[in-house]
């Protein structure tokens, strides 16, 4: 969940519709935004930020993510500014095998992603992951979920990232 995303991007002036599920994988996330495409909540002044991926780590596949984003372009159109951030999954209390697991996951997810956004122009990445590396104890309780400090400074990633594209 992107907790105070929404203000901040309202306050660029932008339309603004956030939904965030805990445990959601992007597949789901892709059909929830479909159905906003549907229902006419998402026009031409949208940007659509996906901050999704961390569910697909566990046992990600080569080729998921990059035909996860291509649907996210089928459903909103290559003229709609996209904002994905990237993920970082890693946890502590899953051992060294759990750990591999998912790190290994976090990088097969996260250059899968990497790459798109030269195939599509309306596209740009957030680089959560470079961003906190090296000093994530500061952002992450757990190598994973959010606390206070890490929301404030992955909305700002994420309002800098938006920003030359709106």
């Amino acid at each position: 969940m992107v907790r105070g995303l929404d203000s901040a991007v309202r306050g660029s002036g932008s339309p603004a519709c956030i939904n965030g599920q805990s445990g959601r994988v992007t597949a789901g996330a892709v059909s929830v935004l479909a159905g906003y495409k549907s229902a006419g909540m998402i026009t031409p002044a949208t940007t659509v930020v996906m901050a999704i991926g961390s569910n697909d780590t566990y046992g990600a596949k080569n080729g998921y993510m990059r035909w996860q984003v291509d649907n996210v372009e089928r459903v909103v159109g290559m003229r709609q500014p996209v904002v994905w951030v990237d993920v970082l999954n890693w946890s502590l209390s899953r051992g060294v095998a759990g750990q591999r697991v998912y790190g290994l996951g976090t990088w097969t997810v996260n250059l899968q992603l990497w790459g798109k956004d030269i195939q599509y122009p309306n596209l740009r990445v957030a680089h959560w992951n470079a961003m906190i590396r090296s000093t994530y104890t500061k952002y992450l309780s757990d190598l994973l979920h959010t606390n206070a400090y890490r929301n404030t400074a992955r909305n700002n990633l994420i309002t800098r990232t938006v920003s030359p594209i709106v």
